[in-house]
């Protein structure tokens, strides 16, 4: 097969790959849109989780009974006063009544409380599985556009390295350092010439593009 011949394949081939790629860009951006939505989720998640935690500590650091009121049974009764019988049994059951009211109304609070403090544990407990619900729907989506990415990469480079068996570029594996430049050499030549890492998100493209390439 001759130079024009292997030209004319690669045109063809290129262009057929083109179209192949042509709905990746939009599909990996609509991948990201749903990353964007579920981030946005988590985090009003969290938000609430938040105010419902303030509420939780707010109920167990309520008013208990030892905490009520009582001057007013304290000015009622004054044992340098004399009083007779009647009056002493009047202001017993006074006491009495009203130490029971509170009783009754601090279990009812507690009671309510309690109540309300179960249905927030549940709500918070609620929006914690739901947020590492969707941060697992996240990490999917993520390794989905990193395979589409790897998948068309691979497949350049793979055919390209069928039309250029000899090619002479350094394997993508030879580059040791990351942001580094470093020697690597070149055997059909003898030569030796320099190759720059790429950064991280171009990695998968210089693979192909090294394998592509060839003076």
């Amino acid at each position: 097969m001759n130079d024009f011949e292997v030209d004319a394949d690669v045109n063809e081939y290129l262009q057929e790959f083109l179209n192949d790629i042509s709905d990746l860009s939009p599909e990996i951006h609509n991948i990201f849109l749903e990353i964007q939505k579920n981030d946005y989720e988590i985090e009003e998640i969290l938000k609430s989780n938040r105010l419902m935690e303030n509420q939780l500590w707010d109920l167990m650091d309520g008013v208990s009974s030892e905490d009520s009121d009582d001057s007013e049974e304290d000015t009622e009764w004054d044992d340098d006063k004399e009083v007779d019988e009647n009056e002493y049994e009047e202001i017993a059951s006074r006491r009495l009544n009203k130490r029971r009211r509170i009783e009754v109304s601090e279990i009812r609070r507690k009671t309510r409380n309690l109540q309300k403090e179960q249905e927030l544990k549940e709500i918070v407990r609620s929006g914690y599985e739901k947020a590492i619900e969707l941060s697992e729907v996240k990490c999917i989506l993520v390794t989905k556009a990193l395979n589409l990415v790897k998948r068309y990469s691979k497949q350049i480079n793979d055919d390209f390295a069928a039309f250029f068996p000899d090619h002479t570029l350094p394997e993508y594996s030879d580059i040791s350092e990351r942001g580094s430049f470093v020697k690597t050499k070149d055997k059909s030549r003898g030569k030796k010439r320099t190759a720059a890492r790429p950064p991280p998100e171009k990695e998968d493209a210089y693979k192909g593009a090294v394998d592509y390439v060839k003076n």
